[in-house]
């Protein structure tokens, strides 16, 4: 499977957190791809690598503006988008830390 990640570069820790899902995903035999600008720094592969319509799940690291960021931005890729909690509220990011891993 490839699973496209995005954390957001504005909350504490994710990029550690991301390089860790990486690390994850990989070791499940996943393939992980990232915004250019990131997937190096958390060490996945580019998304320009893939075709778009062979993702077939988004992580979003943040709160609920990073998931809004990216139904927005990626609106064109068919593939469920799971939210991580790195926010204080988190609505739409319904994984909270605590359950980081159980939930990949």
């Amino acid at each position: 499977m490839i699973f496209a990640l995005f954390p957001n570069r504005e909350k504490k820790h994710s990029f550690e957190l991301a390089k860790g899902i990486v690390q994850f995903l990989r070791n499940d035999g996943h393939k992980v791809v990232s915004e250019e600008n990131m997937a190096i720094t958390i060490g996945a592969a580019p998304l320009s690598s893939i075709d778009p319509n062979d993702i077939h799940f988004i992580i979003g690291m943040g709160g609920d503006g990073t998931l809004l960021r990216l139904f927005h931005k990626y609106h064109t890729i068919d593939a469920p988008i799971v939210g991580i909690n790195l926010g204080t509220i988190g609505f739409l990011s319904d994984i909270p830390l605590s359950d980081l891993y159980p939930s990949l």
